[in-house]
């Protein structure tokens, strides 16, 4: 009996970490981050997210900021109707023109409370366009 509960019990936990369980809020993508990437295209960065899941009803803008050396990128929501089904979306965001260096890219959900995806991205200051 001890044996078969514990193998239940391993059992639940294998599907549960394959299929998930945690609820996604509608305003927040849920997000697989090898659908997130950065380029540099003359001078500046461009964030692609592929497959961006959303409400379908969802009227999503890219949102970019710079702080120095940080580059935020926020996916909002700009939408007050719900269609309580989701959809995938190709999301993309540019920053300004950039100088020679390194900068710390964050992606993050519409309502900024939680980064999706980060990654240091270095542009040369000669980028081919």
């Amino acid at each position: 009996m001890l044996k078969s509960k514990a193998f239940l019990s391993v059992l639940i936990t294998c599907v549960l970490i394959f299929f998930g369980c945690a609820k996604s809020p509608v305003n927040s993508p849920l997000a697989n981050h090898s659908d997130i990437y950065f380029e540099v295209i003359e001078n500046k960065i461009v964030m692609h997210h592929l497959d961006a899941v959303y409400d379908c009803c969802a009227a999503i803008d890219v949102i970019v900021t710079q702080r120095g050396i940080i580059i935020d990128f926020v996916e909002k929501d700009y939408s007050t109707n719900k269609c309580n089904s989701f959809c995938a979306f190709e999301l993309k965001g540019t920053s300004n023109e950039l100088g020679s260096g390194c900068y710390d890219c964050r992606v993050w959900n519409s309502d900024m409370s939680t980064i999706v995806y980060q990654s240091k991205i270095c542009v040369s200051g000669d980028e081919p366009g």
